[in-house]
């Protein structure tokens, strides 16, 4: 065992304000973990429909650059953030079919990557 073994890490994530700055310049697939990432930050401002617009539009960019639901797990993020904040705004429907749709990707990551 070494000395650092009981040493915390600091974890450095960008505010969302830093993800709203980066947000102008970004391309393809960092723009739409920004977008994941501002979708599932809380702020009430962005509770409910602009969430789900930002995790749909994120979905839709990382369909055009080239990824897959099967090979990328932040498809199983997207789909848990419309359900959501579909729920939300009393869209229960729309919040059930996204859920659905992110369950099997939640189930195959945890058997892929062997989570606990």
């Amino acid at each position: 065992m070494s000395e650092n073994d009981n040493e915390e890490t600091e974890i450095n994530l960008p505010s969302d304000e830093e993800y709203w700055e980066a947000y102008p310049n970004a391309q393809g697939i960092e723009r739409a973990d920004i977008l994941l990432q501002l979708a599932m930050s809380y702020c009430p401002e962005r509770a409910g429909q602009p969430s789900v617009t930002m995790a749909e539009l994120a979905i839709e960019i990382y369909i055009e650059g080239g990824y897959t639901e099967e090979d990328n797990p932040d498809f199983a993020f997207c789909y848990a953030e419309i359900a959501e904040h579909k729920s939300k705004i009393g869209d229960y429907v729309g919040a059930i079919d996204a859920a659905n749709k992110a369950l099997p990707h939640i189930d195959l990551y945890i058997f892929r990557f062997n989570w606990p």
